[in-house]
């Protein structure tokens, strides 16, 4: 068609009239409705098949989480059943808020009715008489746990909620070192308690929480009391036959009962040499016992500490030389006050010496040295000995413990020795190390604080008496 004739009225109804219009519009039409036709199976083939395959993903989705919460609920069962059945207690709790759950030994340590604590704010409790032995596990006011982040911080559009036991996350065991306290509760019962406090992890969005693991130690600081005062009672029936038998033993070596031959005055040194030993392990198990029940008395005095121990070791020398043992003192000629009890500082380093004499083979040496330090003094007592197990010093100054190789040695000692020096040390505000290696040696330093300044300038001032 002319273009021009686009715009001509007769022209248009010309071809209405043959139909030629029509039919070219019909064409077209169909042509595109076939198309829209397959497009829309084709879609619906593909919604289909995406259908299935996101009601396959849910349907084992869902199967999952079902497995999922499942295993959750029998280990929270298992964690509840442990909880209920142990017999040490645990108390977790919101620091300065609230008691989040307490297991049935913990209320029974406490003497608590079960399940009287759990879901109550630590304060109100604290302030409640019947929930006295409550205060002595929770002792000072705790700061209420604020939200940080990484440790209680709410999560977007949620605020902060206490974790369970037995969440996620880090193990107890795996938690920084507990500080532990022990303390004593006299109603309803008397009982001896040891109470560990251990924070637990915690994630965005929940609060810190921390718990508290209660041990009873009633009956071994029963037993233990019970077993110092029989040793004690024990030591002090055989001291009294034991001197008889030094004091008669002594008169027959002076001849106070008559004149003794060559071979009668050996054996008869022989029985009191053993009698001394039985005389020194009954001291020692005194002094072991005293310890321990806080009578082992001090008497302290201000006096030059290189002197006294330069002495100590003097007196120590002939020992070493008959044995063939080379004993050196590196004691420099200083001046140096300390605050200490003579007699149980000769103990101390008396029992040092004599455990070097005793495992340090002919032909070793022993070492005493002395320094004055900033803020204290330093004494080193090494020898060329036998040495001790790297496995077995940790137990060394434990009470009645000797090491293996010694024992194998059938040398003679009791295992107190060292418990005892600890002791006394601890006693003087003083602190004992031990360096050690098998077939090598052993080197035991002592530190002792100096004495505070103003006790030195009292020491130096001396006052002029009227008249004088």
């Amino acid at each position: 068609m002319d273009p021009a004739a686009w715009l001509d009225m007769h022209t248009w109804v010309e071809a209405l009239r043959s139909g030629a219009v029509i039919q070219t519009l019909g064409r077209g039409f169909s042509i595109v409705w076939h198309a829209f036709n397959a497009f829309l199976g084709g879609f619906t083939g593909l919604f289909l098949f995406a259908s299935i395959v996101l009601a396959i993903f849910l349907i084992l989705a869902q199967r999952r989480m079902g497995t999922l919460a499942r295993e959750r609920g029998r280990e929270h069962a298992y964690i509840r059943a442990v909880l209920a059945n142990l017999t040490d207690g645990v108390i977790e709790y919101v620091p300065g808020g609230q008691i989040i759950s307490a297991n049935p030994a913990a209320e029974r340590l406490l003497g608590l009715p079960i399940g009287s604590i759990a879901k109550k704010q630590l304060g109100d409790l604290k302030r409640d008489p019947m929930f006295a032995s409550l205060a002595k596990v929770f002792p000072d006011p705790e700061p209420p746990a604020s939200p940080s982040t990484g440790s209680g911080q709410a999560g977007p559009g949620g605020p902060l909620r206490p974790p369970r036991l037995g969440e996620a996350g880090q193990s107890v065991s795996e938690a920084s070192d507990p500080a532990r306290v022990e303390i004593t509760l006299t109603e309803p019962v008397e009982r001896i308690l040891t109470v560990a406090t251990i924070p637990l992890p915690t994630s965005p969005g929940v609060w810190p929480t921390a718990i508290k693991l209660i041990r009873d130690h009633t009956r071994e600081r029963l037993l233990d009391k019970m077993k110092s005062e029989f040793i004690s009672i024990a030591a002090h029936q055989l001291r009294t036959p034991l001197s008889g038998v030094k004091w008669t033993l002594r008169a027959l070596l002076a001849g106070d009962l008559g004149k003794l031959d060559e071979l009668q005055t050996k054996y008869i040194q022989r029985a009191c040499d053993s009698n001394e030993r039985m005389i020194q392990l009954v001291g020692d198990l005194l002094d072991a016992s005293r310890q321990e029940q806080g009578r082992f008395e001090y008497e302290f005095e201000i006096r030059d500490f290189p002197a006294f121990l330069k002495a100590l070791v003097e007196q120590q020398r002939p020992q070493f030389e008959a044995k063939g043992l080379a004993l050196e003192a590196d004691i420099p000629d200083i001046h140096v006050q300390l605050s200490y009890d003579p007699e149980r500082m000769a103990l101390v380093f008396n029992n040092l010496l004599e455990n070097s004499l005793r495992y340090t083979n002919k032909g070793g040496r022993v070492s005493v040295r002395l320094a004055d330090e900033e803020k204290q003094v330093r004494v080193d007592v090494a020898d060329t000995g036998v040495g001790i197990p790297k496995d077995q010093m940790p137990k060394l100054f434990t009470k009645f413990f000797r090491a293996d190789n010694v024992v194998r040695m059938q040398t003679e000692g009791t295992g107190l020795g060292l418990f005892i020096v600890k002791n006394i040390v601890a006693a003087h505000n003083g602190d004992i190390a031990l360096q050690s290696q098998e077939n090598v040696g052993t080197t035991i330093t002592i530190t002792l604080p100096h004495l505070p300044d103003e006790v030195l300038r009292k020491q130096q001032f001396v006052p002029v008496r009227d008249g004088a």
